[in-house]
């Protein structure tokens, strides 16, 4: 049957396993899989904003004015 699949969650980049973890949603169509809670409401909260960034989560540098 192959390799287990891995998913990357969009948030923080972890690499998640869609058949153990409890924390995931739908947006556009798609499933999308979180490392923890946390993940998952940061991306509820503002979708487009981790979407923007691709597959590899937000980036460190975060040079978005955040302190």
């Amino acid at each position: 049957m192959g390799a287990p699949r891995e998913e990357v969650d969009p948030v923080c980049g972890v690499r998640v396993d869609p058949a153990k973890t409890a924390h995931k949603t739908v947006y556009g169509g798609r499933v999308y899989y979180f490392c923890c809670r946390h993940c998952k409401t940061l991306f509820e909260r503002d979708p487009e904003r981790y979407l923007e960034r691709g597959s590899e989560g937000v980036p460190s540098d975060r040079s978005e004015g955040e302190d």
